[in-house]
């Protein structure tokens, strides 16, 4: 079982307040929300959702689960943002091979305004 997606599953379910709902939500079959949902209680060995024919309630120890699961749901997603901003800025350093008199009169004038620009990057130099 995929734990994460569990967690997910688990917590749409929940803020849905019911396995039809989340899986209209989250694009997938209700069986698969049930199902997974099942697994997560057997592994866990705790009830964590009380189902009835009409509706969906958080028992206790669902309460507290779901308290912790939105937690890690959450801090996976801020993980993943600050990746994805990484991106957009140029971090390391830079090595440029190029002749001397090129490099002096066309190339080192901007280094400065890269450099400045972009601090998080160096400039390797032999």
């Amino acid at each position: 079982m995929d734990k994460l997606q569990a967690l997910q599953m688990f917590v749409e379910t929940v803020d849905a307040k019911g396995c039809s709902a989340a899986a209209r939500r989250l694009e997938l079959a209700t069986s698969s929300i049930t199902r997974t949902i099942d697994g997560l209680e057997a592994e866990l060995g705790a009830v964590l959702l009380n189902r009835s024919t009409r509706q969906v309630t958080v028992s206790e120890a669902g309460a507290a689960y779901y308290q912790r699961a939105r937690k890690i749901l959450e801090a996976v997603a801020e993980a993943d943002a600050m990746i994805a901003d990484r991106g957009d800025t140029p971090v390391g350093q830079l090595r440029v091979s190029l002749p001397v008199a090129f490099g002096r009169c066309c190339i080192a004038p901007f280094f400065g305004q890269l450099l400045a620009m972009y601090p998080l990057v160096t400039l390797h130099r032999n």
